[in-house]
């Protein structure tokens, strides 16, 4: 037989030669744009050279900072086609662990997206191998390339590389076990870890996912990888659908349920692949709109974590949409197995098969081992941690030494980390993460079981299942779950649902209802986060109760774990919704200058739970911290009931914690350090306020925390502040309300450098963010903020200023898909791509105008010069 090294580029001749005709199609603001694989093909041969040109003649790494897109599969193809090695940058890391990873890779060269320079511009110069920038994407041109010129770096854009180069290159003759890409873990602990592949694993993993068992694609089929191409190599979907001639169907950063179902509609994907939580939002859209179908679909693998069996039912007999559960780890390249029923057998025992991790695929090898190292029987009882080894399983971490990391690997085997059992048909079922298995009693809890029941449940939306310390039991589950909106559960119901399939001893003790669960930065259930939280709450029934709503929203980005234990929720309030009343509160002992009343005096209204998080208890503390609680509390009226939306939390040993919403909150020290933070979370060192949404005429909400700020003497020696305002739809108050934030450092000791963001949107929103500044500095004497970067609206007009990167997807006030959304424009991004959630009766002017932030900056402040009376007696003359 003939020896042909199996390669990247053995697959990029083939898709080239056999199938020219097939297209990757991808998404766009209004649209979609669409390239032949024959123009791809020439474009990759350019890409080549221009890489050449740069530098890269070996095996060098060449990054990517980009989302799923036409570019990005260009660089998937060239990169390991000449001989280098395609590194592709999670872009949703922590800044520290991005930075890491592209110096541990040693990358010379970094593709990034248009609409990412702002992600990546700020962590550049500390990537002390990077010699070349290229911005890629329609709009690169607009891009601000400045921002990412550091010190001995080059920055150009993506398609002046392109243009003129020939698109034949010299490829390479490359051995088949020569590294082709690398991919780094989102590991929860310590630094990510580097996993390699060869040309010939990513071949071999390609072929596995194009059999039956897998995807079965053919170049009839039109694949959408909603999987990030930055993780796990977008689960060889990109290759595999490349190998069988399939078209390709990229959503770039459109990621959200609405536009991603438009852009479905759209490209008629066959196949598709995506975590449970995007399928999850899909359910939902689809249940809003029952009109919409996406009968293009015929199968969907998902995988990532557990693919609960509710959901998997849910979008197969209310929409007709197939899931089919895949198991695997960034280590095992990663699809290593999917759970399809055997023939022959009831629909209910199907399903029970759809809820397993399946069977493995050919040529790689799993076995189940006990604590002691003893292989177990495969009999569907024997329960102990999964081992794998195959062509396409990393041997080890790229240059590392670690040896917790190196423990992974022995005998030719890698230890998972999941625990469960392999039946004797061979199917898997996983109970847990070896970490995450709760230990009570002598017994083990799988937390998997729990939380894919409790999301049977048809008022929960998503449930996330810890142990938490126990002095009896040595641990307790404790339940955390997102209840959907509309609907309403107490944690009773829930316990009575769960005793229908689980002992009394394993059902949960402790419960949490929370907004949404805390992710990794691949959508993981982040469960460390969990763990922080404070469990010792009791309600007043006696029964033990998780954190406090506001809670989940604030305390992951503690510093450190004993801080979050510390708070606690004044215990006599909560009933098991997680509910309680202002007379409860004055019935506890806390005086009305201690709650929100409502709207109408007399009138009691029920408000979230969280609005009073002090610590350590309520009583104990710090009178400042309650004078802070109560000055910066604001109240947003819905029917009948107040929904705190800004609460500012009390401070956590050294922390200045500002909710700007329960959904997302700003954390910095008041020493200037940063905060942790998740990656979608805005932060700035120094302090951060917020004034929510516009209240009364004529007020504004903004002096509120800024002034207890000041009277509780948090600002200190800070220098810096962030002021967000948010004017909506009213546009008479932004000139207050500019004053009343430059107001604040008048009696600010330290002010040196502070930062207005004015949120707008209106039908004349064209004529707003300019006009309305330049008015405020001529009638009040301000010195001219800093211009940075120009911000217009939909029309292209000028509206003012801003030098505020926000990261993709993440934003103030974003909701979860379930509303309709506003839309910010910001440089370099498309209306959408940063989301505001606001009243559905707003949404036609929206869709009109889209979002206008204007950012104001000033520096080196001398002397204020600027008060609230001085604009307000202008007011008053004009």
């Amino acid at each position: 037989m003939q020896d042909e090294q199996l390669t990247i580029g053995a697959i990029r001749r083939h898709v080239v030669a056999v199938h020219p005709d097939s297209e990757v199609v991808t998404a766009t603001a209004d649209g979609t744009r669409r390239r032949s694989y024959a123009e791809l093909g020439r474009r990759v041969g350019q890409l080549a050279n221009g890489l050449r040109s740069l530098g890269i003649t070996g095996d060098q790494r060449v990054a990517t900072f980009q989302w799923n897109n036409a570019e990005h599969l260009e660089a998937y193809l060239a990169v390991p086609s000449m001989g280098a090695v395609l590194h592709t940058l999670n872009i949703r890391l922590f800044p520290e662990h991005l930075v890491y990873i592209a110096n541990h890779a040693e990358d010379e060269v970094v593709i990034v997206d248009d609409s990412l320079v702002g992600l990546l511009a700020p962590h550049l110069s500390q990537m002390q191998t990077v010699r070349h920038v290229l911005v890629a994407g329609p709009d690169a041109a607009e891009a601000d390339l400045d921002s990412l010129r550091a010190d001995g770096t080059e920055v150009g854009l993506y398609e002046d590389l392109l243009a003129g180069q020939p698109e034949d290159f010299d490829w390479p003759e490359l051995d088949e076990r020569d590294a082709a890409a690398m991919c780094y873990t989102s590991g929860t602990t310590g630094n990510p870890k580097g996993v390699v592949y060869s040309h010939r694993s990513a071949w071999l993993h390609s072929q596995a996912v194009n059999t039956g068992s897998a995807a079965g694609l053919s170049f009839a089929d039109r694949v959408l990888p909603i999987v990030p191409m930055f993780h796990a190599n977008s689960w060889g979907l990109a290759y595999s659908a490349l190998m069988s001639g399939a078209s390709l169907c990229m959503p770039d950063r459109w990621l959200q349920a609405e536009p991603l179902v438009r852009f479905v509609q759209a490209s008629q994907p066959t196949v598709s692949g995506a975590v449970p939580t995007v399928w999850n939002d899909v359910l939902g859209h689809l249940d809003q709109y029952t009109d919409v179908r996406l009968d293009s679909l015929r199968l969907i693998l998902c995988g990532g974590s557990a693919v609960p069996v509710a959901l998997q039912k849910a979008l197969w007999e209310r929409h007709g949409l197939l899931i089919r559960q895949a198991w695997g780890m960034t280590e095992t390249s990663p699809v290593a197995s999917t759970g399809i029923p055997p023939v022959g057998v009831s629909e209910e025992e199907s399903w029970r098969y759809r809820g397993t991790q399946g069977r493995l695929f050919c040529g790689v090898e799993g076995r189940i081992v006990g604590d002691d190292g003893q292989v177990l029987p495969s009999d569907g009882a024997a329960v102990g941690e999964l081992e794998v080894r195959g062509p396409w399983v990393t041997g080890g971490y790229y240059d590392s030494d670690d040896p917790e990391a190196a423990a992974k690997f022995h005998d030719g085997w890698l230890r998972t980390g999941d625990v469960g059992m392999i039946d004797e048909l061979g199917y898997i079922t996983l109970t847990d993460r070896s970490k995450d298995v709760i230990k009570s009693g002598g017994e083990w809890i799988s937390s998997v079981d729990l939380e894919n029941a409790l999301m049977g449940h048809e008022a929960v939306l998503e449930a996330a299942v810890v142990g938490i310390p126990d002095e009896k039991w040595d641990e307790r589950p404790l339940a955390s779950v997102v209840v959907r909106e509309g609907r309403s559960v107490t944690a009773q119901e829930l316990r009575d649902f769960l005793a229908r399939d689980f002992a009394k001893w394993q059902l949960p003790d402790a419960w949490a209802f929370i907004d949404e669960v805390p992710r990794t930065s691949v959508g993981k259930f982040d469960k460390k986060v969990i763990r922080r939280w404070p469990w010792g709450v009791r309600s007043r029934r006696g029964e033990r109760w998780a954190c406090p709503q506001a809670a989940p929203a604030l305390l992951p980005y503690a510093s450190e774990a004993d801080d979050a234990a510390r708070v606690h929720l004044l215990d006599t309030l909560a009933d098991e919704r997680g509910v309680f009343t202002t007379r409860d509160a004055l019935a506890a002992g806390l005086d009305d200058r201690d709650v929100t009343r409502a709207v109408r005096s007399g009138e009691w209204h029920r408000i979230r739970r969280g609005a009073f998080v002090a610590g350590p208890t309520w009583a104990a503390a710090d009178p400042e911290a309650r004078h802070l609680i109560r000055a910066a509390a604001v109240h947003r009226s819905y029917g009948d009931r107040v929904a705190f939306s800004h609460v500012t939390a009390a401070l956590l040993h050294g922390l200045s914690v500002w909710d700007v919403d329960l959904n997302r909150v700003h954390v910095t020290r008041l020493d200037g350090g940063a905060g942790r933070t998740e990656p979608d979370v805005v932060h700035h060192e120094g302090l951060c306020l917020s004034d929510g949404d516009v209240g009364r005429r004529g007020s504004s909400l903004v002096t509120a925390p800024a002034r207890a700020a000041l009277e509780c003497g948090l600002l200190g020696d800070t220098e810096r502040a962030v002021v967000v305002l948010d004017s909506a739809l009213r546009l008479t108050t932004t000139p207050l309300e500019l004053a009343s934030a430059y107001d604040l450092v008048q009696h600010w000791p330290g002010a040196r450098h502070l930062e207005i963001a004015v949120r707008m949107a209106d039908a004349r929103a064209e004529s707003v963010g300019e006009s309305r500044a330049r008015w405020l500095f001529r009638v009040a004497g301000l010195p001219a903020p800093q211009l940075q970067h120009p911000v217009r609206d939909a029309r292209g007009v000028l509206l003012g200023t801003t030098d505020f990167a926000w990261p993709e997807n993440g934003a103030l006030g974003e909701f979860d898909g379930r509303v309709k959304y506003g839309r910010l424009l910001l440089p370099g991004q498309d209306p959408g791509s940063v989301v505001f959630a606001e009243k559905q009766r707003e949404d036609a002017i929206r869709r009109e105008t889209g979002w206008v932030l204007v950012r104001l900056v000033w520096s080196d402040l001398e002397r204020p010069r600027l008060t609230a009376d001085r604009v307000l007696r202008s007011l008053r003359a004009a």
